[in-house]
Parts: C-alpha cells; sequence; structure tokens
C-alpha cells in the first residue's frame, strides 16, 4: 500500500484578504479626498482680480479692497487647508501671493501719485 502523500512543510497557503483589490488598494475605493475650502477658492478670486485691476491707473483704486479682502481670506484659508482639514491649501497660498502682489502695486502707484501731486 503507498503512503499518503504529505504535503510540503515550507508551502504556505495564500488566503485572500477581504476587500483586496488587484491595485493595492486596502478598500473597494480610493479613499476620499477632503472638501475644497471656499475660503481658499475665495481668496485666489480675489487675488487674480485685483491682479487684473491694479495695473489700471483710476480704476486700480478698486484692487484695494480686493487685494486686503483676499489676502485675509488666503490667510484664514491657510489653516484648516495646512491641517488637512480642508483641500486647497495651493489656492490659498496663490490667492494670498497674488493679493500681495496687487497691493504692492497699488501702494507703488500711490508713492507715485503722492510724489507727482507735492
Amino acid at each position: 500500500m503507498m503512503e499518503p502523500y504529505e504535503p510540503d512543510p515550507y508551502w504556505q497557503q495564500q488566503t485572500p484578504q477581504p476587500y483586496e483589490q488587484p491595485y493595492g488598494y486596502p478598500y473597494p475605493y480610493p479613499p476620499v479626498p477632503p472638501p475644497m475650502s471656499g475660503m481658499a477658492i475665495t481668496s485666489l478670486v480675489l487675488g487674480i482680480l485685483a491682479v487684473m485691476l491694479c495695473w489700471i491707473p483710476v480704476i486700480g483704486v478698486i484692487a484695494w479692497p480686493l487685494c486686503l479682502l483676499g489676502g485675509g481670506f488666503g490667510i484664514v484659508a491657510m489653516g484648516p487647508t495646512g491641517r488637512g482639514v480642508a483641500g486647497g491649501h495651493g489656492l490659498a497660498v496663490s490667492g494670498l501671493v497674488c493679493s500681495a502682489v496687487a497691493l504692492v502695486v497699488c501702494v507703488l502707484y500711490l508713492v507715485a501719485f503722492v510724489a507727482l501731486t507735492a
């Protein structure tokens, strides 16, 4: 009589893991990113508008409140986006930079105007 076949002691049976996907995701779907920050979007939009309007000599007065509001929204949006609670950290930084550029141009126009009138 033949002896029963003995399994290889070094062979390990691979058990399928629950929810295992072929591309390495541990869940059935990739994780959902955090929602986009509305303040970061507002900061970017106001910063872009301020940069567009600050170059026009007379209408550039409208850029003052836009760049101040855009910078304020950008600073406030840096907190939640930096911690990862909300998405859009790059938008907040871009809005802050655009607002700062517009503010510098507005100040240069103001200095030039005061120098010409004095």
